[in-house]
Parts: structure tokens; C-alpha cells; sequence
């Protein structure tokens, strides 16, 4: 979407954030009947196809052990400007930017808008939002044209799930007194507005120390206009590679759009991405740990950076890094 190059805005970060609590039984192992032995599924001896089935299957359980948020583009806009005290008609607006961004797509037919990966509805909200402010300032704008820009607007899906965990447990031929699989990710509704440079991180701590074990990261790349899955980009070696000192989190960027390599040439987007994550500890029975999930939704043609400090917590960091509202939520499990 090179048009998008016109706009100079900021990053936008979702943030999930997440307290797990064990109870301190021994050797307990949650798995999923579906798809098998945890171990199996979080390692790279599962298959892209079986891991997506595991992913697919998280986001629409009704499983307690799952924390869902759903984001709408334009509404981080909103809060960005709100938590920076800028309002709609000053400079540094991500909100008028974006707002700016739908009406030039307002000015396009309706077959260009579905090349773009736009759904009827949006693409009905697309198109009437250039009436709606045709004879009134962008900046003030009355609450309809905002409810329109809402509905042009996709939505991003971050999740986290604690998958299971074991006490007393041989992994890849060595001991652990705990063991957690915990996998992460997130799904667009359809393409975003903008589609530059995105990024993911994960991040925890706990009083004993809970460090990053394995890591299996990748993005799934689907066609703007067919919503076709193409293929996967895999990285893995990025998340190791880019984790902090002390193993607490595990972070990636990557693009959130581009284009095939294969003869037939399409405009992908990555619809959804996972981190699928196994934490260890040697020497304690870890009780429980903080969880934060955070994803950097880029509107600017930079790569967002995400900082993971030493108590589990993101931030991201640079000129253009902002971040939105934290979402407390606490988890209890049973034997």
C-alpha cells in the first residue's frame, strides 16, 4: 500500500497483561485431546498446519486459561492521542491521520477497495465517510463520521494462553522442576489501513525466575484481496536472538506486508502470528508469574522496537514509540 507513505505517524503497541497462578500439586499436565502431547506440538517436531489447528483452536475455546483483547485501528488511534493529550486538530494527530488516510480511500471505486482487502461493510464506510464530512472540518468531526471511521477500521485479536505445565519433568533429556507452555499471538479481522513494519513481544517474571526454555515464533501471510493463505515466515531465531540477558521474554518484528516471490505476484499481509513458548525453571516449583503480550501495530514506515526489562514489562522505545492502555487480568488453575 505504498500511498500509505504520505502519512507521518506513530506506532501503535496492544498490550496484554497477565497474572498466572499454578496451584502447587505435583507433576500436573494439561493437554489438549485434539492435537496431542503438548511437548510434541511446542516443539519443531509439529507442523505448521498442526500448530495452526493448536492456534485456531485457543483463540475460539471457551477455555478459562485463555486472555483475549480485541483492538480496532482507528480506535488506538484515539487512545495514542488521548494518552498524549493531542487533540484531533493538532499537530501529531494519530487519529486526523488517520482519518485523513480513509478519506483519501474514500475517493476510490469500489473494485479498487476490494484489491485493497476491504470488506463490504467497510468498504460502505469507506465510501460514505468523504459525504459525511464534505462540508465540515475533519478536525471537529460529530460523533457519526467517527462511528464510520470506527467501521472502516479492522480489528486486531492478541491473545495469550497458558497451554499446561508439568512439575518434576524431563525435557529434551534434562530435568526441570517446572515446566509452562504458554503460547501467544494475534489475528487481524482483515487487512489494517496501514500496513508498514509490525512487532510482537512477550515478556514474564516471577520470584524465582521463570526463563524462556524454546521458542517457535512466525507470521501467516494472506492475500490482501483473496484471503488466501500463502505462506509462512518463521522466526524463531529472531525471537531467541532478541530476548533479553535473563531469558525472560522473547520479542520479533517483522513486515506486515509484502509481496509473494512465487510467479504469481500478490499483495500478502500478516493476518496472524504466534509465539509458542516453553518456560522452565531447575531448581524451584514455580507457584506463579506475571504475563505481558504485546503487539506494535505500526502506522509510519519504521520498524517498531519493543524493550523487555528484567520484571516482564514491554516498552517500546525510539522517537515514534507509543503504547495504549494495559489490560489487567488474573488467571487461577486447579489440579
Amino acid at each position: 500500500m505504498t500511498s500509505n507513505n504520505k502519512l507521518k505517524s506513530s506506532f501503535l503497541c496492544c498490550i496484554v497483561f497477565i497474572v498466572m497462578i499454578f496451584t502447587k500439586a505435583t507433576n500436573v499436565y494439561a493437554s489438549d485431546e485434539n492435537y496431542g502431547d503438548l511437548e510434541r506440538i511446542f516443539s519443531n517436531e509439529s507442523t505448521a498446519e498442526e500448530k495452526r489447528q493448536f492456534i485456531e483452536t485457543t483463540i475460539n475455546s471457551p477455555d478459562s486459561n485463555i486472555s483475549i483483547e480485541t483492538y480496532n485501528e482507528f480506535e488506538l488511534c484515539v487512545i495514542d492521542d488521548n494518552q498524549n493529550k493531542i487533540l484531533l486538530n493538532q499537530q501529531g494527530s494519530k487519529a486526523n491521520n488517520y482519518l485523513q488516510r480513509i478519506k483519501e480511500l474514500s475517493h476510490l471505486d469500489i473494485s479498487e477497495l476490494r484489491s485493497l482487502g476491504f470488506s463490504e461493510e467497510r468498504i460502505n464506510a469507506i465510501r460514505s465517510f468523504e459525504n459525511l464530512t464534505r462540508t465540515r472540518d475533519i478536525n471537529v468531526l460529530n460523533p457519526v463520521a467517527i462511528l464510520t471511521a470506527t467501521r472502516a477500521s479492522a480489528t486486531c485479536t492478541v491473545y495469550s494462553n497458558l497451554a499446561g505445565y508439568r512439575y518434576d519433568h524431563t525435557y529434551a533429556n534434562k530435568s526441570y522442576k517446572t515446566l509452562a507452555y504458554v503460547s501467544n499471538g494475534w489475528e487481524w479481522s482483515s487487512c489494517p489501513v496501514f500496513g508498514y513494519k509490525d512487532s510482537f513481544a512477550a515478556g514474564w517474571s516471577s520470584s524465582t525466575n521463570l526463563q524462556l526454555l524454546f521458542v517457535n515464533s512466525g507470521a501467516e501471510y494472506y492475500g490482501y484481496s483473496s484471503n488466501k493463505l500463502y505462506g509462512e515466515d518463521n522466526y524463531s531465531t529472531q525471537s531467541w536472538n532478541d530476548r533479553p540477558g535473563n531469558l525472560n521474554g522473547m520479542y520479533f518484528k517483522f513486515p506486515l506486508s509484502k509481496s509473494s516471490t512465487n510467479s504469481d505476484i500478490v499483495d500478502l499481509y500478516a493476518k496472524t502470528g504466534y509465539s509458542m513458548n516453553v518456560l522452565m525453571s531447575t531448581d524451584y516449583y514455580v507457584s506463579s508469574f506475571t504475563h505481558n503480550v504485546k503487539y506494535s501495530h505500526s502506522s509510519l514506515n519504521l520498524v517498531p522496537t519493543l524493550t523487555i526489562g528484567s520484571n516482564g514489562l514491554i516498552t517500546p522505545t525510539g522517537a515514534f514509540a507509543l503504547a495504549s492502555t494495559d489490560y489487567p487480568l488474573t488467571k487461577i488453575f486447579y489440579k
